[in-house]
């Protein structure tokens, strides 16, 4: 059972392509079902936003466009932040861990791949060679 924690407003970072965001789907519905009065909020790219602009357990979809969006997220004061893709490198966990600071939630929430998420504080093991489904890391 997940231990449900107080928040209001919840960002979910999911900067995959199309098909990576689809495979979230079940998660941000099952997100809606632990957190019904959140606002939550998914922050992704262009190319992808289209195929989420309909979903209803979402409240807003926020398309990265540069650092202005940054500015506008950190304002929003977002309690948890969840990030739903593996940590492929260093250096896109440095960006990560950098984009989770400035967003300055209390809760950081993702997947530990191969330890490189050091700045989470609600961490999912994951070996670089999954052993799970992209679904069920998300769940």
């Amino acid at each position: 059972m997940h231990k449900i924690l107080d928040v209001e407003q919840i960002l979910v970072i999911n900067l995959g392509g199309v098909g990576d965001l689809l495979l979230s789907t079940p998660a941000l519905r099952a997100l809606r079902k632990l957190y019904p009065k959140a606002y939550i909020a998914l922050l992704t790219i262009s190319r992808s936003s289209v195929s989420v602009k309909e979903l209803t357990y979402i409240d807003e979809v926020v398309v990265y466009r540069g650092s202005k969006d940054l500015f506008n997220l950190r304002k929003k004061r977002f309690d948890m932040v969840i990030n739903m893709r593996s940590l492929t490198s260093r250096w896109s966990a440095l960006k990560m861990a950098f984009l989770f600071s400035w967003i300055g939630a209390r809760y950081k929430v993702g997947r530990d791949t191969q330890g490189r998420g050091f700045f989470l504080n609600i961490k999912l093991p994951e070996q670089d060679t999954a052993t799970m489904h992209d679904v069920d890391y998300d769940l």
